[in-house]
């Protein structure tokens, strides 16, 4: 015997299963594009560098744990978040030291890039914070 309640019970359920929260989506492709960069700064750094592969695949990994709204997911990125702040602001200021910052070079675009993903990165931060993808 049913009632008026089982029915929207059953609805709240289904729009939970098949919702990604914006912050989540949005974090997680940040951190997809930003781990696919990982790997190819490992290439040009003739695999050297050993962090940048260990962050790419932490960032894949936090991208998962994101998209499939998983309670470790945010904590993993608010893990991540600074050292990919220090290494973005590390490669910026360096670039900046050592070629100046002028846009008319490619290692100007280059800067301006860096300081376009530290702002997403943060404001990513900051909506995980606020939206639903915040720990309880």
């Amino acid at each position: 015997m049913g009632s008026v309640f089982d029915g929207l019970m059953a609805s709240k359920e289904e729009k939970k299963i098949g919702r990604i929260p914006l912050a989540n989506l949005l974090a997680s492709l940040l951190l997809l594009a930003s781990s696919a960069l990982e790997f190819y700064g490992f290439y040009l750094t003739d695999f050297r560098l050993f962090t940048l592969p260990a962050l790419g695949v932490l960032g894949l990994l936090t991208a998962s744990g994101l998209v499939r709204v998983k309670s470790w997911g945010p904590w993993l990125f608010y893990a991540l978040y600074l050292p990919h702040v220090v290494q973005g602001g590390v490669l910026l200021w360096s670039l900046v030291l050592l070629e100046g910052f002028h846009l008319s070079t490619l290692v100007g675009l280059l800067e301006v890039g860096l300081v376009a993903y530290l702002v997403l990165l943060t404001l990513s931060l900051l909506f995980l914070l606020k939206g639903r993808g915040a720990p309880r």
